[in-house]
């Protein structure tokens, strides 16, 4: 049986972040690998999911000592994984962005890149009921959609939080233009505005994203640079890798 992936101690309703993340060209994919395949490499998402949204946490002496594994609560969708915080607090925040950043560092190396949008607000994350509802869910939706890379945006949102003054101060948040399409809206944002449900999306540039390829115990840049020629003649797959190529040798990791 695989691993819960619950956090019984979140309260399925509170303000926090919210990551949407997707596996590109994922449709693509399905229709031209036997089924096998598919089934292998989607077995292998959902096992970076469970050992990616572990994070270790170190305690002082003070407090007695001693390393707890907190988990950052996840849920997946067919090729698309939530993740979400367990506050707005600094160590949870601290631990949800560590999460993103390996997510995507894997994903890369796994050759099923991810594409993420991260936001901030109130939503209903209800695990048991399998209920999953609030305006940070839909901002974090429709970062990621707007994209035109594999990597992680940060919406607006994100700074209005309570520690919104000091995320930018985070080591794996980065000050950068993420390059996004000219015009993107997917068909179940679509539906909600049809309904009433949500108002015109209001995504604007988005200025900070994470510093993923910090977290690559191999060498990124190759691999997107395989990605790269994997995808040559399909302009939009070209596009998103070389944005992660250019992002990757222009952004410095946090320990180089």
């Amino acid at each position: 049986m695989a691993a819960d992936p619950l956090n019984t101690s979140v309260p399925p309703s509170a303000r926090r972040f919210v990551g949407c993340f997707d596996v590109l060209g994922f449709t693509k994919y399905v229709k031209s690998t036997p089924l096998e395949d598919v089934l292998a490499a989607y077995e292998h998402l959902l096992q970076n999911a469970r050992y990616f949204t572990e994070i270790p946490v170190i305690h002082s002496a003070g407090g007695g000592g001693g390393v707890d594994l907190e988990r950052v609560p996840y849920q997946i969708f067919s090729d698309t994984i939530l993740v979400w915080s367990a506050d707005s607090g600094g160590e949870h925040t601290q631990n949800f962005l560590q999460s993103c950043c390996c997510l995507v560092a894997a994903s890369v190396r796994a050759r099923l890149p991810l594409r993420g949008g991260v936001a901030y607000g109130e939503c209903l994350m209800d695990t048991f009921g399998g209920r999953y509802i609030g305006r940070a869910i839909v901002d974090a939706h429709e970062t990621e959609a707007i994209q035109e890379w594999i990597g992680v945006g940060l919406h607006e949102s994100c700074f209005a939080s309570p520690i919104g003054k000091n995320l930018a101060k985070f080591e794996d948040v980065v000050s950068y233009k993420v390059p996004v399409k000219k015009k993107a809206s997917s068909p179940w944002c679509q539906w909600l505005r049809s309904c009433g449900c949500l108002s015109e999306s209001q995504i604007g540039p988005i200025e900070h994203t994470l510093r993923w390829h910090g977290y690559a115990d191999v060498n990124i840049e190759e691999l997107l640079g395989e990605l790269l020629a994997k995808a040559s003649g399909a302009q939009e797959a070209e596009r998103k890798s070389r944005n992660a190529l250019l992002f990757c040798r222009n952004v410095a990791r946090v320990n180089d």
